[in-house]
């Protein structure tokens, strides 16, 4: 009876034991299911990310050929601007230049009719 009794006793700790250890591994498992759970939506954020990253370079990339494009316009119409200022001036100057010339004729004109009618 003491040796049955011993071997209840061990029998006892054992099934103890088991139980620990049963509970100690499902306990196990259930953080590796989270940690799968946690390592697949890393996986998705990973995913989503790229794909937004991907999108911002794409249109980074459009945005750097509409910058181009505007610096060439805005290089072009300064060109034309120029262009336009220097006609400007050169008007400007023909027509200081045609003041004086007229100005010059009516002063000689007004000395003609002054010699002429100093003469009468």
């Amino acid at each position: 009876e003491k040796q049955v009794s011993i071997i209840l006793q061990s029998v006892q700790q054992k099934d103890e034991s088991i139980s620990v250890l049963r509970s100690d591994s499902i306990k196990q498992c259930e953080k590796q299911v989270e940690l799968s759970k946690l390592l697949q939506s890393a996986k998705e954020n990973s995913a989503y990310m790229k794909d937004g990253n991907e999108q911002l370079i794409s249109q980074i990339e459009i945005l750097r050929n509409e910058n181009i494009e505007l610096i060439s316009s805005i290089d072009q119409k300064q060109a034309t601007m120029d262009n336009e200022l220097e006609e400007l001036k050169a008007l400007e100057e023909d027509k200081l230049r045609t003041s004086n010339e007229l100005s010059q004729l009516q002063l000689k004109n007004a000395e003609t009719k002054w010699n002429e009618e100093t003469q009468l």
